[in-house]
């Protein structure tokens, strides 16, 4: 084997540098690779013919759009970390975004990339967090394999402003002990709450609630009446009046 040792540099100077690589115990195309520069792009190509005619681009350094682009699988042995602040997007243009905030973030403020528009958004500490779809009306979905069935349990639904649970068993609150439990909080004047009171094993809700009808196990009903203010009503559809004593 012949060996060549360069002590200074090796310079390629053309209007498309290549550097190319054969590894001459292979049946090519096997193990021909090759380095190129075009148009200020730094490539790593291999070939699929012998003859070069045919190949496929495994990564690519862009200049012009700034961006490193891994066309296979890349497969991380070490942990891998990005830095404050440092945009992890998905999609040719960039739809969706993760990133670590690492200073607080006034409520509805924008943030280039990432929270765009008027946002109506809250307030965030330092070290936040944030995934977003900057799609206008895209969607975020939370899916999981169920006995080799997808799942989808979390929509964000874009268009709509909502999020939906898709669960057959409902939705499971709590911090798993047997104890006194705030479930739903709503955020606005007057902190309204559901909780779960574990002492006497029942919901409590701090603000009264508006029903239309409540419904009975066994299909004895409250309803209001016009006349008679509220009334029972038997699974039969029989009226009765309430009757102060």
């Amino acid at each position: 084997m012949d060996v060549k040792e360069v002590t200074t540099k090796i310079k390629i100077a053309n209007s498309l540098p290549i550097l190319e690589f054969l590894e001459n115990d292979q049946t090519a195309p096997a193990g021909m690779w090759r380095v190129n520069i075009d148009d200020d792009a730094l490539a790593f190509d291999r070939a699929l013919a012998a003859d070069w005619s045919s190949s496929e681009n495994w990564l690519t350094l862009d200049k012009a759009t700034e961006t490193i682009t891994f066309n296979k699988v890349v497969s991380l042995t070490g942990a891998t970390a990005l830095l404050d602040d440092t945009l992890f997007t998905l999609g040719d243009d960039s739809d969706q975004v993760m990133l670590n905030r690492s200073t607080t973030l006034n409520a509805n403020t924008a943030l280039a990339s990432v929270l765009i528009g008027t946002p109506v958004s809250p307030a965030l500490a330092a070290n936040s967090l944030i995934i977003s779809n900057i799609t206008s009306d895209g969607d975020i979905l939370i899916a999981v394999n169920d006995g080799g069935t997808s799942k989808g349990l979390i929509h964000i639904d874009g268009s709509l402003g909502e999020i939906h649970i898709h669960s057959a068993d409902g939705l499971n609150m709590g911090n798993g002990s047997d104890v006194d439990q705030d479930l739903i909080t709503v955020d606005v004047t007057g902190t309204p709450k559901l909780s779960w009171d574990e002492t006497n094993d029942r919901f409590a809700v701090s603000k009264p609630i508006a029903v239309a009808d409540v419904v009975f196990s066994n299909e004895w009903r409250l309803t209001e009446d016009n006349q008679f203010g509220v009334i029972l009503i038997s699974p039969e559809n029989k009226k009765y009046r309430m009757v102060a004593v």
